[in-house]
């Protein structure tokens, strides 16, 4: 049985660690990617100051924000499909706005669409594939799988541009660990004021002058971005967004001011449960090779145990009798009695010598033949030792 395990577990072993290998460098990079199919929803709130435009006055009030991603469908045989492919997921970003005044009044701010085509493992923008418009290499939706502590290029959706985005610390949401980035989004001109392209002259204290054209500036001296680490989702963020009108000679009208927008407690709750699910499953990827291999190993050792064993069970039972020693018979002894005495070991000893014992003869006449032959070849007998030979025997 033993001879039969030892092979299995070894080969076993080998091909967990063969398996090891390819998860971790064909099947998770494959899998570990943005979906296709994706919908999500946020909401973020902020107290804000906004300009009427009617009075020029700023009003104190409350801006709310509906954030709505979800894939960019084509129409294919009269169905609907996500378009992509392996590399690339394109989403759309639905964004619309509205001002709450403090008196209860509402109006709409902005009401925008945008198409992002972007790289599914790193998020970074594709511009120019699919129906991409956003037109950006920055991170639009998400960081990278195993986001770094260090800069990255992120996409301001107010500025239309993509500005660094520096990390910042370690952090915690709703008992998920999260990096802390930074932005700082500089004065950024976005061409002339939308709709009309300027402002009413009374506005900069021409009341004379019916319209002064003007463009539209944003900023965000403090834009922060949280980042869960393992899946590169973005779990929330707070905006200082400060949107103002500016003439060509430099002279400015506030227009939006935004105190501090963020996600509301609903939205982030929807979020981090989303989040959670994500980061568990890439875990469990980034795992599974460590743990293939941790068990191919072990097969493996416990295959050379068993082999090591069978081997030094095989020679246990080929051995060689021990060598006898110096000093004893170097031919085979045989023996049916006392006479061979075995010592500890095995090694045979020969039973120790007798001294000789001198048996008297007497000759024996013959006429010839045989006997006589006989008797020829045996040695002739010692003077003094023996008992016929009484000659010199004194009395």
């Amino acid at each position: 049985m033993r001879s039969k395990l030892a092979p299995l577990l070894l080969g076993g072993g080998a091909f967990l660690l063969t398996l090891a290998l390819l998860v971790g460098l064909v099947a998770k990079p494959a899998l570990l990617k943005a979906p296709l199919v994706n919908s999500s929803t946020t909401q973020a709130v902020s107290p804000a100051t906004r300009l009427d435009s009617a009075t020029g006055a700023q009003v104190q009030g409350e801006f709310q924000q509906t954030r709505s991603v979800g894939s960019h469908t084509v129409d294919r045989g009269g169905s609907k499909v996500a378009q992509g492919n392996d590399d690339t997921a394109v989403y759309d970003d639905y964004t619309s706005s509205n001002f709450v005044a403090e008196g209860g009044a509402t109006s709409t701010l902005t009401k925008g669409l945008a198409t992002t085509a972007f790289d599914r493992s790193t998020g970074a923008g594709k511009p120019g594939q699919f129906s991409d418009t956003t037109g950006t290499t920055g991170h639009v939706f998400k960081l990278p799988f195993g986001t770094e502590k260090k800069t990255y290029s992120w996409y301001d959706g107010q500025a239309k541009q993509a500005f660094p985005l520096e990390f910042v610390r370690e952090t915690t949401v709703e008992g998920v660990a999260a990096y802390e980035f930074r932005q700082v989004v500089p004065p950024t001109d976005l061409g002339p004021l939308p709709v009309v392209g300027a402002l009413p002259g009374s506005l900069l204290g021409e009341p004379e002058t019916p319209s002064i054209p003007a463009n539209q500036w944003v900023e965000d001296t403090d834009k922060r971005v949280v980042i869960e680490p393992v899946t590169g989702q973005q779990i929330s963020g707070v905006s200082h967004t400060h949107v103002w009108a500016q003439t060509a000679d430099g002279r400015k009208v506030d227009i939006l001011t935004l105190e501090n927008a963020m996600s509301t407690r609903e939205s982030l709750l929807s979020t981090v449960a989303s989040v959670k699910d994500s980061k568990s499953s890439a875990q469990t990827l980034g795992r599974l090779p460590w743990i293939l291999a941790l068990l191919g190993l072990l097969l493996l050792a416990a295959g050379l145990l068993l082999l090591r064993r069978r081997n030094r069970d095989r020679d246990a039972g080929s051995t060689p009798a021990e060598p006898l020693h110096a000093g004893t018979a170097t031919q085979q002894v045989r023996s049916t009695g006392d006479d061979v005495h075995r010592r500890p070991g095995g090694s045979a000893r020969l039973p120790q010598s007798r001294p000789a014992q001198h048996v008297a003869t007497t000759p024996v006449a013959s006429s010839g033949g045989l006997d006589d032959l006989m008797q020829a070849d045996r040695p002739a007998p010692t003077p003094g030792r023996s008992r016929l030979w009484r000659g010199d025997r004194r009395h």
